[in-house]
């Protein structure tokens, strides 16, 4: 069993898709309307925009993508995010952002009517028998996960990852290879969301000027999945922690997950799998 960290966020992004599904709510609906107290000036943020890490809102995260935050608390969080003005103007850029991911979190709980981790248990991993996972940071007990290290000062270390329970729907839960596949397959084959539901989130994000979202050449961001065209060939998955990352490559009908208990350029490692098993099948 291994931390996923940043991959949970397609396990939100999906939980959030099950709502929308079931019409608890749509993706353009103001976010100050669907959760209670949230500032004026955050009026524009849709869900949409919160998948897609489009919102413009400030981050919770000290710095982007890491897991020092500006409090210990939800609502310590919150208070310290609604004194701080946009990063820009909603829907005009992309930015990584956990605010974004708490907030989604908070739709979940409002809108699913449990908690989070319940919903994703309930709704997600107990119908597909996903037993090694579960959510859990450095400080929570969990069954069979492997030790994680990273390099210090030129030595191994043992790595220490903490994502409190406010933030879990940015980075948390732990899941064996084989338990990650199990889901991805049915993610990725519409056994969860139907495929016209899943082409929504596996389109680039739009912003307000009609121009897709680029990170880079070939290179989107969707629903909670990082979106490649390269070659010819599409796919979508996630990365997470630097140890992490899953794949649907869609023209091919290929899928690959991994894991490993070290930092490693994990998206690029995957690039290396998948020429590999391009070779091994044109063999």
């Amino acid at each position: 069993v291994y931390p996923i960290a940043s991959a949970t966020k397609t396990f939100t992004a999906l939980a959030i898709q099950l709502l929308v599904g079931a019409g608890k709510f749509s993706l353009e609906d103001s976010i100050t309307e669907l959760l209670p107290d949230l500032p004026e000036a955050w009026l524009e943020v849709t869900p949409r925009h919160l998948l897609t890490h489009t919102s413009g809102l400030p981050d919770v995260a000290v710095e982007p993508g890491r897991e020092a935050l500006l409090a210990n608390t939800r609502a310590a969080a919150l208070q310290a995010l609604h004194t701080r003005p946009l990063d820009f103007p909603v829907g005009t850029g992309w930015a990584y952002n956990q605010t974004n991911y708490l907030l989604l979190l908070m739709l979940v709980e409002t809108h699913g009517g449990q908690p989070f981790q319940e919903f994703v248990r309930e709704r997600i991993l107990a119908p597909l028998q996903l037993a090694s996972s579960c959510f859990g940071d450095a400080d929570d007990v969990v069954p069979g996960r492997a030790s994680m290290y990273e390099t210090r000062a030129g030595a191994l270390r043992p790595r220490q990852s903490r994502f409190p329970e406010f933030m879990r729907g940015a980075a948390g839960l732990n899941t064996s290879v084989e338990d990650w596949y199990r889901w991805a397959d049915a993610w990725a084959h519409g056994r969860i969301l139907t495929r016209a539901e899943l082409e929504v989130g596996w389109q680039p994000a739009e912003l307000a000027s009609g121009a897709p979202v680029s990170l880079a050449p070939g290179t989107s961001y969707g629903f909670g999945v990082m979106i490649q065209s390269k070659q010819g060939q599409r796919s979508v998955g996630h990365s997470g922690g630097g140890n992490a990352v899953f794949r649907y490559y869609l023209d091919e009908d290929v899928l690959i997950v991994m894991a490993t208990n070290g930092k490693t350029e994990e998206d690029a490692l995957i690039e290396r799998i998948a020429a590999a098993a391009r070779t091994m099948t044109a063999r």
